[in-house]
């Protein structure tokens, strides 16, 4: 998992497959009952359509952003369940910024509830010829808000508009050693910390020139 795609692991199956397919015909013993029934289609039927009455509401039942609060959770906005939430940043204003790692986008959920995509970007998709995870870790600073990209190890910067809005994002900083760039924070001299996920396990310091040389 150091040099690879972690879904690699399951390419470690597919020779023990196919030696099991060659073979299996030739050293596994036929056996057919011969009182066997016949198929209920009617259970089978029955039990398609409960499963799939359940699979679409497993997700949407409890996804979006909740508040807990002495141990009591509230819902506080709904988002779209064919995302994956992550990380939170929130605002002198109140307002709650959420990325999106499967959607690669940024949601923006207003102190009222209400709760809108603030930016959908390439540059917070993720590679979808590795894990395929984007948007992940969030900081506030200096007008702006910094996104950790976590398949394609880097951090975006994403203008905050005067009136709110996003502006055009942009590579803040990129480098190998970010790849599954996970928690974001600044320390308060400029320089960036940035954690790793289970393909490196790590804590990688971003220094102040190396962000400001890169910009250039």
């Amino acid at each position: 998992l150091e040099f690879f795609w972690w879904g690699s692991v399951f390419l470690l199956a597919l020779p023990v497959m196919a030696l099991l397919l060659a073979l299996g015909p030739l050293l596994l013993p036929e056996f057919r009952d011969p009182k066997a029934g016949r198929p209920d289609l009617l259970s089978a039927a029955l039990s398609l359509v409960a499963l799939g009455m359940a699979a679409p509401a497993t997700p949407q039942k409890d996804f979006g952003l909740w508040r807990i609060v002495n141990g009591t959770a509230s819902r506080v906005a709904r988002l779209d369940p064919r995302g994956f939430p992550n990380d939170v940043a929130i605002d002198a204003a109140g307002n709650v910024y959420v990325s999106d790692s499967a959607l690669g986008a940024v949601w923006k959920v207003a102190p009222t509830g209400v709760a809108a995509i603030w930016i959908q970007d390439p540059l917070l998709t993720g590679d979808r010829t590795a894990f395929g995870f984007g948007a992940n870790g969030l900081e506030l600073r200096d007008g702006a808000l910094f996104v950790n990209n976590t398949s394609k190890g880097s951090i975006v910067r994403v203008p905050i508009q005067a009136d709110g809005t996003a502006g055009p994002g942009e590579v803040f900083f990129q480098d190998p050693a970010l790849i599954g760039a996970d928690g974001l924070a600044f320390d308060v001299s400029g320089n960036a910390y940035v954690t790793t996920d289970g393909l490196q396990n790590t804590l990688v310091k971003v220094f102040e020139h190396c962000w400001q040389s890169s910009s250039r």
